[in-house]
């Protein structure tokens, strides 16, 4: 029994048991691990290589780049290697030959009416008779506006550009004053009276070109200036009343204002003719008339005092007076 001690006390050592204060038992651990291999061996552990994957990566994204950079087609790939050689690796030399190529189609472009209105534009404003050119400034403006050749040359036509600068002509063509408009009022004499402002008045006051012309026949129009037309027509002033104004002769006697007076308070031209009857209407301006009837004063008291022979002797308001006192 003590002979099978002693054999495992040869072959088991016990390097606890000793008592070195520096005994390392993490060493320990690892010296007995490594005891079984053979002596000169070194253990390896053989890590895979990235590097061709690598490669094949960076290659890849450089194509993309490439491709990206030329904006190109992948239809194009179906063409022939030749073409595509020459369209991705042609020089520098050749391309710039293309390019200048274009330049006369380019130049044969810019004269074409149907390519470039502006240029048109510019070139029709030149050949018209402005009575100073516009400048660049100015034609652009009426470009920007919409103003057509067409409406330029009618204008001109008209003998209006010699008078009107761009901005006038923007005005006209803003406002859509039309050349139909602007014809009639050349054909009354009345277009040289007036200025654009003038004509934009009247035509965006409505007023029409049959109003325009009754006051032509009933002479009047060369002497009303284009406020007054406004302030007739705009206050529905009828052309029977001018008419019986102008029958009973006092039409050349009495300014726009006095006229849009009797009819806005409602003077009818019964009691006028009246006035005129009894032989008092030249003897009383607008004020006192529309005074008259707007006090009730009627047509037969008035013939009542022209009977008497007071009439001549009598200012409107003693006749107010006196009708006020019966």
């Amino acid at each position: 029994m003590s002979e099978q001690n002693d054999r495992y006390k040869n072959k088991i050592g016990n390097d606890l048991k000793s008592n070195d204060p520096d005994f390392d038992l993490d060493n320990y651990i690892d010296e007995q691990a490594g005891g079984d291999e053979a002596p000169g061996v070194t253990y390896r552990v053989k890590k895979k290589s990235t590097r061709k994957r690598d490669s094949v990566v960076i290659g890849v994204a450089a194509i993309l780049v490439f491709l990206w950079y030329f904006n190109w087609n992948p239809l194009n790939a179906l063409g022939s290697s030749e073409a595509s050689n020459t369209e991705f690796f042609g020089s520098s030399d050749q391309v710039t030959a293309t390019q200048d190529q274009n330049l006369p189609s380019r130049l044969e472009a810019t004269s074409s009416s149907s390519s470039y209105p502006y240029i048109d534009f510019v070139k029709g404003v030149g050949e018209l008779d402005f009575s100073s050119t516009p400048s660049a400034s100015g034609i652009q403006a009426m470009y920007n506006n919409g103003v057509t050749l067409e409406y330029l040359q009618g204008l001109e036509n008209l003998d209006i550009l010699d008078d009107i600068n761009y901005s006038g002509v923007i005005g006209l063509y803003a406002n859509g004053v039309t050349l139909e408009y602007l014809n009639v009022l050349e054909n009354l004499d009345y277009l040289d009276d007036l200025n654009y402002s003038s004509i934009i008045g009247l035509y965006a006051n409505g007023v029409s070109t049959d109003y325009l012309q009754k006051l032509e026949d009933l002479d009047i129009l060369d002497d009303t200036n284009y406020s007054g037309v406004i302030g007739l027509y705009a206050n529905g002033v009828s052309t029977d009343y001018l008419q019986k104004l102008e029958d009973l002769d006092i039409l050349d006697d009495i300014n726009y204002s006095g006229i849009i007076g009797l009819y806005a308070n409602g003077v009818s031209t019964e009691f006028l003719q009246t006035l005129s009857d009894v032989d008092y209407l030249d003897e009383v301006n607008y004020s006192g008339i529309i005074g008259l009837y707007a006090n009730g004063v009627t047509s037969d008291f008035l013939r009542e005092l022209d009977r008497a022979d007071l009439l001549d002797d009598m200012n409107y308001s003693q006749i107010i007076q006196a009708y006020m006192n019966n």
